[in-house]
């Protein structure tokens, strides 16, 4: 059989040539670009911090001591979010 040793005969795999030459990067983004996929990355994270959150809240069973621990400091940093006058919260809002 051609190209399974034994003879001359090469198969040419798709994407050897791309793995031979190391990994491709994509160019960076714009200062504009990389600031609205950051504050994109906060709006979402901070959405689910807070449904987390909440979630955990009307739970009536708890997962710990260190579960109760983490709720808490993640009720305490969003009490602090909450606090800040407009504009200074991470997600510019």
């Amino acid at each position: 059989m051609p190209g399974l040793g034994g003879d001359d005969t090469s198969v040419e795999v798709p994407g050897a040539a791309v793995v031979a030459r190391g990994p491709r990067r994509l160019p960076e983004p714009s200062e504009e670009e990389f600031v609205a996929r950051m504050e994109d990355e906060l709006a979402i994270s901070l959405a689910e911090l807070q449904r987390r959150t909440e979630e955990y809240d009307s739970e009536h069973i708890r997962l710990g001591v260190r579960a109760d621990a983490l709720a808490g400091a993640a009720r305490g940093y969003l009490d602090v979010l909450a606090a800040q006058p407009t504009g200074r919260t991470p997600t510019g809002s």
